[in-house]
């Protein structure tokens, strides 16, 4: 399986954040329009304009583990 890369030879945070996603749907085998906490799957996507902490983190971890 490929490893993530290092920061030291990203493009940008996004590259990282895209190459996780891929990187844990290969691992974990979940779809990659859901978020996964705790070994759980969850849909935010309805909640996503609601954070609190604003679209663009939940929008960019969608596909992770975010546990």
């Amino acid at each position: 399986m490929k490893r993530l890369p290092t920061r030291g030879i990203l493009n940008s945070p996004e590259t990282w954040v895209q190459q996780k996603a891929e990187y844990d749907v290969k691992l974990w085998g979940h779809p990659k329009n859901m978020w996964v906490v705790d070994n759980k799957y969850y849909d935010l996507s309805s909640f996503v304009e609601k954070h609190p902490g604003g679209s663009r983190w939940l929008s960019s971890t969608q596909g992770h583990d975010v546990t």
